[in-house]
């Protein structure tokens, strides 16, 4: 969460980057900061960057900094958002199965399985490259049912409560036991996982749903609001309003 704070002052300094450079330069600047934190570390068997596997605000911000140029730029439009998907579960599926190979290969050399988990980090190479290929399919994904529009806004709006509440150590304890001492066999992993995953968003989701109804009707967003424009926090956005 403390990353979070820091990406939101870093931000401003982000947008100047992105207006400043040219497309090149900001095609090769991401690429050489991709290159070192994502395949470097991996190599190595350690954060070599200090990019904390994923949850400092240094790898928030290269990922504000690749939606950014998303946005701005639209690079890809040749590639078709099935091939995104296709994709996504090709790396998704790699990510497992060398990570899987690794730690088999490590238990029956060394005794231990290890180092198969470096490339399940959120700042791996495949990690990486599988969130953006989903990342990609959803940008060109068109859903013309009203309904189902509405129902994703929903979604979409709580799932910043849905972060906070599954890192949470508590929920974080919970899973890692089922999977790690009632779990045996690829398969019966697999499916656990994927049905933990379901569960703990679809009950965070309700949650978070919740709370912004119970926040509305005790008029705390009213509070909220008053607060963010008030003159002190209006002196703080002008403070930050980098042109």
């Amino acid at each position: 969460m403390t990353a979070y704070v820091l990406l939101f002052f870093c931000i401003p300094i982000l947008k100047i980057l992105l207006n400043s450079l040219s497309k090149k330069q900001i095609e090769v600047f991401l690429t050489i900061i991709l290159l070192f934190t994502t395949i470097v570390p991996i190599g190595l068997r350690t954060d070599t960057f200090d990019m904390n596997y994923g949850y400092s605000a240094w790898w928030m911000g290269i990922l504000f900094l690749v939606g950014g140029y998303v946005s701005k730029y639209k690079p890809f439009k040749q590639i078709k958002k099935g091939q995104w998907l296709l994709l996504y579960f090709g790396l998704t599926t790699i990510t497992w199965g060398i990570g899987y190979i690794v730690e088999l290969c490590t238990l029956e050399l060394m005794g231990n399985a290890i180092y198969g988990d470096w490339l399940y980090n959120y700042s791996s190479v495949t990690v990486f490259l599988a969130a953006f290929s989903l990342f990609m399919f959803f940008e060109q994904l068109e859903i013309k049912s009203k309904a189902s529009n509405r129902l994703l806004r929903t979604i979409s709006g709580a799932t910043f409560g849905v972060y906070l509440i599954h890192t949470t150590k508590g929920l974080w304890n919970f899973s890692d036991n089922i999977l790690e001492n009632h779990i045996t066999g690829l398969p019966h992993y697999v499916l656990t996982l994927f049905s933990l995953t379901i569960c703990v968003f679809s009950i965070s989701v309700v949650i978070e749903v919740l709370r912004e109804y119970l926040f509305k009707k005790l008029r705390v967003n009213c509070l909220i609001s008053r607060i963010t424009n008030s003159s002190v926090i209006q002196r703080i956005n002008n403070l930050f309003n980098f042109r």
